[in-house]
């Protein structure tokens, strides 16, 4: 008797279940637009929502052009402020070493103190600093 009253109660829960499951397919339940329909939620809202949407990707994808424009400007600013700099020490003024008198080791700091004081600098904008040149003669 309980085996029989076990198996109806299956049937019916089963029956019951295909009926809900099919109701929900066609009211548009689980199919993504269909719940805005059956909630009564206008179409200019939804379109509303979608603009907002796309215009939060684009600013997301701006910000990373900007990101990656200001990195390549660091960048670009880095490598010319290494070419400043070497090109700067391979046109040092050179001095001469020569140790034969004493007039000549004695004057050496003073014409090194004088070129340092008297060199030229050079303002580059895309490091925003002051780097030190050769004097044009």
């Amino acid at each position: 008797m309980t085996t029989k009253l076990f198996a109806a109660l299956a049937a019916s829960l089963i029956a019951g279940s295909l009926a809900l499951t099919t109701a929900a397919e066609a009211g548009g339940c689980g199919g993504g637009g269909g719940y805005y329909r059956s909630s009564g939620v206008s179409q200019s809202l939804i379109a509303r929502k979608q603009a907002i949407a796309a215009a939060q990707r684009r600013q997301a994808i701006a910000a990373q052009k900007a990101q990656a424009a200001k990195a390549a400007k660091i960048a670009a600013a880095k490598a010319e402020k290494a070419e400043v700099e070497k090109v700067a020490a391979t046109e040092a003024p050179k001095t001469e070493t020569s140790t034969t008198t004493a007039e000549a080791t004695e004057t050496k700091p003073e014409t090194t103190v004088a070129t340092a004081e008297t060199g030229c600098k050079k303002f580059v904008p895309a490091i925003g600093s002051t780097v030190s040149v050769e004097c044009p003669q």
